[in-house]
């Protein structure tokens, strides 16, 4: 009977996965959506009566914000003819990608180590605030930690602790789809893919299998491809724009003890930054923007955002309007 409970010790990582769906899903809806959530929806035209088909998407991040990855509109695009463009639908596809992320990590530290250190890093992650909050934000940040588990899950059960057949099979998609997902999700997120290639380079073993790992990376780059040219616009974005220092951001003495209360849950506190980001709002024009285009193109659709959001942002972009204008 014991051994019996050993080898399906996976289901009792269930009841922490309702938990947390349970934690959640009454959010997914219960408050408007963001400045950058409103911006993944202008990428896409999703505020509009006919959303931008793919090359369209492209070519809107490429010409109004390089310095964002594409992927996250087009995969909201294709999810949206699925189930819409509600705050819950779009919201909903980071609470699936977190609950997977969660699935993952345990498999990743049982077979890393024992089920007790899949527990430990399910556990540490279930319960972190900067985990969970962004289950419910209609962003990249919970699909970039399940592409990144993707990737050094299959990237360790390929190099460090080899396996054939069919989990040999399944480590090289898991590998090679998640190497992809980075690419498309999150610019910084591809400087894993770099020290994966690093480490591999320097420190395995040249034997016949070490280059399957390095040809599944080297394919993923080439898939990626076609957001290489965002890469490079998004450099040149960044430095010749001025306004990308703005008024009211951080500098790096405010924000390392902002960045230990995230990742302490609050243990450590810092009272500064949600004045700094209030006076950045305040500030930056940009912001105004984006709450005001989405507002008039929901007008004329008619039934894009929710009364809760509809009416959050014409107070904001109200506010904000008469904020920058004072």
């Amino acid at each position: 009977m014991a051994e019996k409970l050993r080898r399906n010790d996976w289901i009792l990582v269930i009841p922490v996965l309702l938990m947390l769906v349970g934690l959640v899903s009454h959010r997914l809806d219960g408050f408007p959506l963001d400045t950058d959530e409103l911006a993944t929806i202008r990428f896409s035209r999703g505020e509009a009566e006919q959303p931008f088909n793919l090359i369209q998407i492209w070519t809107a991040v490429v010409g109004i914000s390089p310095d964002q990855a594409f992927g996250l509109p087009i995969l909201y695009s294709l999810w949206s003819q699925l189930v819409g463009w509600s705050e819950y639908a779009l919201r909903l596809l980071s609470l699936f990608a977190g609950l997977l992320s969660l699935a993952w990590i345990y498999r990743a530290g049982k077979d890393s180590f024992a089920s007790w250190a899949g527990w430990v890093a399910l556990m540490l992650m279930a319960s972190s605030v900067y985990f969970v909050t962004y289950l419910h934000v209609a962003r990249p940040y919970s699909m970039v930690v399940l592409f990144a588990l993707m990737s050094v899950w299959g990237y360790w059960r390929l190099t460090l602790h080899p396996v054939t057949g069919a989990s040999g099979r399944i480590a090289r998609v898991s590998l090679l789809l998640g190497s992809v997902g980075i690419y498309y999700m999150h610019y910084y997120a591809v400087l894993l893919l770099v020290s994966l290639a690093l480490w591999h380079f320097l420190f395995v073993p040249r034997d016949h299998r070490w280059w399957h790992p390095m040809l599944l990376l080297a394919l993923a780059t080439v898939i990626a491809s076609p957001q290489f040219v965002g890469y490079l616009a998004g450099i040149h974005f960044v430095q010749t724009k001025s306004w990308h220092i703005r008024p009211g951001m951080m500098r790096t003495a405010e924000a390392l003890p902002w960045f230990l209360q995230v990742l302490t849950n609050g243990i450590f506190r810092f009272s500064g930054g949600r004045q700094i980001i209030r006076h950045r709002e305040r500030h930056d024009p940009h912001l105004i923007f984006d709450r005001f285009d989405v507002l008039l193109r929901a007008i004329e659709k008619k039934s894009t955002v929710s009364p809760v959001t509809f009416s959050a942002l014409f107070q904001h972009g109200c506010i904000h309007h008469g904020a920058h204008h004072q």
